[in-house]
């Protein structure tokens, strides 16, 4: 069996997470691909977990909760081959500040930096067809609590920032395509 987990980084009431101006709310975007991804991977027959179901109705889940949950759910599964994404939204002070970037934890195998380098590649990719001035800011290191506390490889994606218009108009826009390219 493969295994992939989902993280709908946050939920509807961790403040900050929103664009109020342009009517843009990060837990709607990360729950809205996060059921589009599960969707598209179950099409492929890959087992989807999600650590953070239903963003809309609760405060956030500890992040070491969602990384324990993750853990838990992959042993019951005999810690089939798995991968993890935790998906975001980004956001700077400075709007012209734009781009894709992907984490692993210091602690992370060769599998998650591959995994971190390859998803990275083909959102790029993506963002560069709809917009050729996408920017990518690569792949980092970060000990992100649930990405360093999973035990399968593991990674947290921020597809572009909801502060840049540009970025912005593409997590509006074109999720189907975002979608695509993490399923890839």
């Amino acid at each position: 069996m493969n295994l992939l987990i989902l993280d709908a980084g946050h939920a509807k009431n961790t403040a900050g997470k929103r664009n109020e101006k342009e009517n843009f709310y990060e837990w709607q975007f990360n729950n809205d691909m996060q059921h589009k991804i599960k969707s598209r991977c179950e099409d492929h027959n890959i087992k989807v977990f999600l650590t953070n179901p239903n963003p809309a109705t609760v405060s956030d889940i500890a992040l070491g909760v969602r990384a324990k949950s993750a853990n838990d759910y992959w042993i019951k599964n005999n810690k089939c081959k798995a991968m993890f994404i935790s998906i975001h939204g980004n956001a700077f002070s400075n709007a012209s500040t734009r781009g894709t970037e992907t984490y692993h934890a210091s602690n992370a195998s060769t599998r998650s930096e591959n995994f971190a380098k390859v998803l990275n590649n083909e959102i790029v990719k993506t963002m560069k067809e709809l917009d050729t001035t996408s920017k990518d800011r690569g792949v980092k290191s970060e000990n992100f609590t649930v990405i360093y506390k999973a035990s399968m490889p593991s990674v947290l994606v921020e597809y572009g920032f909801y502060t840049n218009l540009d970025d912005l108009k593409i997590l509006k826009n074109n999720r189907n395509e975002l979608v695509e390219a993490t399923v890839k």
